[in-house]
């Protein structure tokens, strides 16, 4: 037993070696084990499941909910901000639009790129989220200022065009080259992330110059 135990005999470990090909198995498995387990030693000894399958599969679990909570998070501060700073709930949540929408394609692109969740693209969501609000909220922001010489919508909505398009172009150009250079990164993570912001700030750039003025020019909320 003395393979199995600590010197004196406090801990002991059970180990079971299953094939590679059976690990997803084996972690959808691991509650089921784990109250056998229990119920088998009782009160008698307590249980701590491990392993590098389980391991891995918990730390899966941590990625992907904290990559959920961060992000909501994030989205609910920065409406709140928005909403704030352009006196107007509705001009908050239509700015949000060209914000959440990027990060869902982006996020959605993930498998299809073969890109996976890991410790580089759990901050994905919530970090991309904060980049790309600096687009709808110069554009709004514009959109109030040339809201005090016009009434008509489409006028308004061109004069802010022309006034914040070009700025936002050139930010996202340089925003997007500099994350394009992580993919000369050693560390896979870090080379996804830049490739992930990348897409999505050049989405957000697409969506504030053309999703959010159509939006505003159909549903026309109040500027002033």
């Amino acid at each position: 037993l003395e393979q199995f135990v600590s010197d004196d005999y406090s801990l002991g470990r059970i180990s079971t070696r299953v094939k590679m090909n059976k690990s997803l198995q084996l972690a959808e498995m691991m509650p089921e084990i784990e109250n056998k387990m229990r119920t088998i030693f009782n009160d008698y000894a307590l249980v701590i499941p491990t392993g590098t399958v389980y391991l891995m599969h918990q730390m899966e679990h941590y990625l992907l909910t904290s990559q959920v909570k961060s992000f909501v998070l994030a989205f609910i501060i920065i409406s709140i901000t928005i909403s704030l700073m352009l006196k107007s709930i509705r001009l908050g949540m239509l700015a949000m639009i060209p914000n959440f929408l990027p990060v869902f394609i982006t996020l959605a692109l993930m498998p299809v790129l073969g890109i996976a969740l890991d410790v580089g693209t759990a901050m994905i969501a919530s970090i991309a989220l904060g980049l790309v609000v600096d687009d709808s909220v110069h554009f709004l922001a514009r959109l109030k200022a040339e809201a005090l010489e016009t009434n008509d919508i489409f006028t308004i909505l061109s004069r802010t065009m022309y006034s914040v398009g070009r700025p936002l172009i050139f930010t996202s150009i340089a925003l997007s080259l500099g994350f394009i250079s992580l993919l000369m990164a050693s560390f896979n993570p870090s080379v996804n992330f830049g490739i992930l912001s990348s897409i999505v700030i050049f989405l957000a750039l697409v969506f504030a110059l053309v999703v959010l003025p159509a939006v505003i020019g159909l549903l026309r909320p109040k500027l002033k």
